[in-house]
């Protein structure tokens, strides 16, 4: 399966929770995911939270992530983005039924109820690559990008990636000292 058929993927959680798949983090060296990235907000706000690619299952046509509500509570936190869209934002916003709701007080409660959660997703996005910040990543100069990723998901593993028409093991791709990327010397 390709990542960009994965990405932004509807989990269901619970009758009432679901989830869409965000990102996939893994080790570039040996393919193995650590974490997939699921978005368990809403149209208006974003709650990034971290879960192990063992609790994603997919059966049929139906993606379902196997966590209970309390487990998704203490999930660690991404926040990708920052703060700083909300910077540009007013400090009340009326919604669409006329209710008035507060973005930079409502990210701010959210960063008080998650603690230091947010500094464990630090750590292991710091030991592991994402799979949107690879994707378009220039491989065999400007011309060729990494357009894909082939995700095998019931080993939990990267096993290609996709350049042009190409698919290459992931084997074959290596970290250049000034941390871009590049195919190696067995490949043409």
């Amino acid at each position: 399966m390709m990542f960009s058929q994965i990405k932004g993927t509807r989990l269901t959680v619970t009758e009432d929770v679901t989830a869409r798949v965000h990102d996939l983090w893994f080790d570039l060296d040996t393919g193995r995911i650590s974490h997939a990235v699921v978005n368990l907000g809403n149209w208006l706000v974003s709650d990034l939270a971290l879960v192990t690619p063992d609790r994603i299952r997919h059966t049929g046509d139906r993606w379902t992530l196997s966590m209970t509500q309390g487990e998704l509570t203490r999930a660690p936190r991404w926040n990708a983005a920052g703060d700083a869209p909300l910077i540009d934002w007013p400090p009340i916003v009326v919604g669409p039924f006329g209710n008035t709701l507060s973005l930079p007080l409502l990210a701010a409660q959210m960063r008080a109820a998650r603690g230091d959660m947010d500094d464990i997703a630090q750590a292991i996005s710091q030991t592991t690559d994402a799979a949107t910040g690879l994707i378009g990543t220039p491989v065999r100069g400007e011309a060729d990008a990494m357009t894909d990723l082939a995700i095998d998901m019931d080993r939990h593993v990267v096993t290609h990636v996709i350049i042009g028409s190409d698919h290459l093991p992931l084997s074959f791709l290596r970290r250049t000292e000034d941390g871009g990327l590049r195919l190696s010397d067995t490949v043409n």
